[in-house]
């Protein structure tokens, strides 16, 4: 494994120039790998040049921050969509702009949201449209709150604006042929909607072979990811092996005819152009270069190492897209495939000589090998592991070869205007046994562990132990299985101390352009205050277990409980547009109605969007602690308001730079 070293000391290098460090920590290596050159250190040195090779190249791909000049103010852009997810509340697009008021200007990324479906915008499309920029930051508000913008910012997006759909206009599909692969993508999924296909069944493929994930129900991501399969969603390795293997089948008669050559040319051409087809995503490219790798190998005659193409499939990433080292999809499948190659061999208990039941074991092999390195880290991500997952992985590396062959097959009829009912019915009765089957297992007593909260050093010592587990399995020493033994348990009571829900008060107001929520926690049930209209309510319930899930995991809460108009208990009363909690009461105003005298004490006074009142006034009547300004207020009023309490001396908090948080006792 020559390259693997190399490799580790390119993506340490990537990862220094991410930690902040400056130009200056890139000369010292460099002197130091000319130094050991000199005495003929040649492999010292080129470890070293390696790091310094991943630091300049993490510089060089980092992105300008966003032009202070257009920051805050109107201008016409032109751009290229990169992304683009939709919703019931609007899209959200990444788009790379070009041209700044008709005039060519440098490219950068930004983040561009339009509550409407109008326009028709797809993927590689060029558009023009006006907005205000500004530069993307972090808006949070709470504790270990979820931030959306981070992954963003590892995209290298740097900008987000608000776009009209009256100024947005599509002009044409951008040219290239990059982008005329692109553009297949819509045509398999309107090929695949288009079929007799079950709903259920449609999704599925329309996500397994095109990477269009936008008809996938919520209800079938959650059986899924329930049973530990929710991989076979998002596109991987095994889409690309299965579809390698399909292919293979399909272009045999060019290997028994003695084209040889033509047959693993079509073969790696198809495997790239399905790449560029569904975005070049880093598991699918990572797959496809070992797959390259592999085929040229085989057609020269000569021996491949697995550990060596996937430290090429790495740097060759790396190399045009260092940011891509931060993802999940990067981290979950180049950990995947380590596992398995490290593990799977070793866990089988059957040999090669054995076929047969060397084969069935391979799949709970490489299955148990697969989350071994992946389980701790999705845990992280995403705060539940599947207890199940052996028997459906089964199930679905069985049948999911035949699924996704037959998907390819029917839309090659389906383009040629061929019916094939049975081929429908066949996809349709295997993909039911598989979603039936999960469904089944998600039911099951204990099948998933819930709220999981997994803090890094905890994912270094799996890592570790894993490493020691590793070595026992290669060596066969007493020790070594010792020590990954205790390690083990280390984890398992480090895990059980770490889940101790923390008691305590909390309040919370976050920044929000629409509503002002204020989020009160008491000990494991976080109830929710909110000017947002009654029928929004599920809304801000889906943001808040969105955004606030690791904060609510690390504290204990198991439950969200929205505040109606009139609630009354010891620790937490709400009468309309007031919320008291023990030492402390709120008053939410978003009208004039709202400034009157109250027969207690009010510490805070939140001035809500629909407010165009005095804002005088309500010091004066209502005699507050301190005022509050919404985030959700008309700018021009928040900053007169602004002005007119600091000049009176009057204490003021706005919530437009950060939240508001109190820590009760």
């Amino acid at each position: 494994m020559p390259l693997m070293p190399f490799t580790v000391a390119f993506v340490l290098g990537i990862l220094l120039q991410g930690s902040g460090m400056g130009y200056f920590y890139v000369f010292i290596p460099l002197l130091t790998a000319i130094f050991l050159c000199f005495f003929k250190q040649t492999y010292s040195a080129i470890l070293i040049f390696a790091l310094s090779i991943g630091f300049i190249v993490g510089t060089v791909h980092d992105p300008a921050p966003l032009q202070e000049h257009l920051c805050q103010k109107q201008f016409r852009y032109s751009g290229v969509v990169r992304e683009l997810n939709s919703s019931d509340f609007g899209r959200r697009l990444i788009v790379l702009i070009d041209s700044c008021n008709d005039r060519s200007c440098k490219p950068f990324l930004v983040k561009m949201t339009t509550p409407s479906m109008i326009p028709d915008v797809t993927d590689t499309d060029r558009l023009s449209f006006t907005a205000s920029m500004t530069p993307l930051r972090s808006r949070l508000d709470l504790p270990d709150e979820y931030d959306f913008n981070e992954i963003m910012r590892r995209k290298g997006v740097v900008g987000e604006c608000f776009v009209s759909p009256d100024s947005l206009m599509v002009l044409f599909p951008e040219p290239g042929l990059l982008n005329s692969i692109r553009r297949m993508r819509p045509v398999i999924s309107g090929l695949i909607a288009c079929s007799m296909l079950d709903a259920s069944s449609k999704e599925f493929l329309n996500a397994a072979l095109s990477g269009d994930r936008s008809m996938l129900s919520i209800d079938t991501m959650e059986i899924f990811s329930a049973t530990g399969i929710s991989h076979i969603l998002a596109l991987s390795g095994l889409h690309v092996g299965i579809i390698a293997w399909i292919l293979s089948l399909m272009f045999m008669p060019l290997y028994i005819i003695g084209c040889r050559g033509l047959r693993s040319f079509l073969l790696i051409l198809l495997l790239w152009i399905f790449a560029i087809l569904t975005g070049f995503g880093p598991s699918v490219v990572r797959a496809v270069v070992m797959a390259t790798i592999f085929i040229i190998s085989y057609q020269f005659q000569r021996v491949s190492s697995p550990f060596n193409s996937l430290c090429v499939a790495a740097i060759l990433i790396l190399m045009f897209n260092p940011q891509s080292l931060y993802t999940i999809g990067f981290q979950m499948s180049f950990i995947a495939v380590i596992s398995i190659l490290v593990f799977a061999g070793k866990l089988n208990p059957f040999s090669r000589s054995k076929k047969i039941p060397y084969i069935i074991f391979s799949y709970v092999s490489v299955t148990i090998s697969a989350m071994l390195g992946t389980g701790i880290v999705s845990a992280y991500y995403f705060n539940i592991f599947p207890l199940y997952f052996i028997p459906v992985n089964f199930l679905c590396a069985v049948l999911l070869p035949f699924i996704l062959g037959g998907g390819m097959f029917l839309l090659l009829t389906e383009f040629l205007g061929i019916e094939c009912s049975w081929l429908v019915c066949l996809i349709d009765f295997l993909y039911g046994i598989i979603h039936s089957f999960s469904a089944y297992v998600s039911t099951l007593p204990r099948a998933t562990l819930q709220s999981i909260y997994v803090p890094p050093f905890l994912i270094v010592a799996c890592f570790f132990t894993l490493a020691v587990f590793a070595i026992w399995l290669y060596r066969r020493r007493t020790v070594y299985l010792t020590a990954a033994t205790m390690l083990g348990l280390f984890m398992i009571l480090s895990s059980c101390l770490l889940s101790y829900p923390k008691p305590g008060m909390e309040v919370y107001i976050p920044r929000s352009s629409d509503k002002t929520s204020i989020l009160i926690r008491r000990n494991d049930t976080l109830h929710i205050a909110t000017t947002a209209p009654f029928h929004e309510y599920g809304v801000v319930m889906e943001e808040c277990q969105t955004k606030y899930r690791k904060y609510m995991i690390k504290r204990g809460i198991d439950s969200i409980r929205l505040l109606p108009a009139h609630h009354l208990s010891p620790y937490v009363a709400r009468n309309n547009n007031i919320i008291a909690i023990p030492g402390c009461m709120f008053v939410l105003i978003s009208d004039i109605r709202h400034i009157h005298a109250y027969p207690h004490k009010i510490n805070y006074a939140v001035i809500c969007n629909g407010f165009r009142g005095d804002v005088m006034a309500v010091s004066e009547t209502l005699s507050p602690d301190t005022i509050i300004l919404s985030s959700d207020l008309n700018r021009r009023r928040h900053d007169r308001y602004v002005k007119e309490l600091l000049e009176s001396g009057i204490p003021c908090l706005s919530l437009r730079e950060n939240g508001f948080m109190r820590i009760c006792k």
